[in-house]
């Protein structure tokens, strides 16, 4: 991931002199946060936006991620001043001194956002781009059937290995919730049924995936679904952070 070190303390500044307010995104920055996610995306993909054989479909659907991954950034972003934010005044109530407030507090609390949940949204945008892919493709290629394929080894999560080998229609509504990746860091896949018979959905212990997860973004488009904690806001920021991001992409369609 690249570094964003020089964006944050640009950000620093205009939160502790009050130029960014409460409420209020960087738009250079949820930029380059989504710019980073995104790169992830093309890399699942196989495609990016710049692709010159891309089909009116697949360039519609690569637009509705990226919009997906930008609204994403934005909270992302809005989470993380938040929360420096929070931090600027000591117990007493006291405004820290610049330096030992960055040093202290903004690059602790970065280094959380750009590096552990980076790290992990990264993974997630690249794993989200192939199993999109794969979704298209079985569709175009008339694949009718699907079996769930785990890794085989000893990191799979027991509650996904209990799926392996499961067979379903590719209709069936269970891919709308139990598509891959069914969690943060699953290598588990979908991959063509041929010549198998189709499995009982009861013969099944399904678990309860987490919610960001009960998602087919091959169908959906969305890689960072409502349901992710960045989004737990109130319904005024939301709709103020959504518009602010709306602002940065149409600054980047123009």
């Amino acid at each position: 991931m690249d570094n964003l070190e020089p964006e944050l303390k640009r950000v620093a500044q205009l939160l502790y002199g009050g130029k960014l307010k409460p409420g209020q995104i960087d738009k250079a920055m949820v930029k380059k946060i989504a710019d980073q996610l995104m790169k992830g995306i093309f890399k699942g993909y196989g495609k990016d936006l710049k692709s010159k054989k891309l089909t009116p479909d697949e360039r519609s659907f690569l637009n509705k991620l990226n919009e997906n991954v930008h609204v994403f950034s934005g909270f992302k972003n809005y989470q993380e001043l938040k929360e420096i934010t929070s931090l600027i005044k000591d117990d007493s109530g006291i405004i820290k001194p610049f330096n030992d407030w960055y040093q202290n507090d903004v690059l602790r609390v970065n280094k959380t956002y750009s590096e552990v949940y980076a790290n992990a949204e990264y993974g997630n945008c690249i794993s989200s781009g192939q199993n999109a892919a794969s979704f298209q493709d079985f569709i175009t290629n008339g694949v009718e059937t699907l079996t769930l394929q785990t890794a085989n080894d000893d990191s799979v999560r027991p509650e996904h290995a209990m799926m392996e080998g499961m067979t379903v229609d590719i209709d069936d509504p269970i891919l709308d919730t139990y598509y891959t990746p069914m969690d943060w860091g699953c290598r588990c896949e979908w991959v063509p049924g041929a010549g198998k018979d189709l499995t009982p959905v009861s013969n099944y212990d399904l678990p309860t995936l987490p919610p960001m997860f009960q998602n087919n973004v091959g169908k959906t488009g969305v890689v960072f679904p409502d349901t992710h904690p960045y989004f737990d806001v109130a319904k005024a920021a939301s709709k103020s952070i959504r518009n602010q991001v709306k602002d940065i992409l149409n600054d980047e369609e123009d």
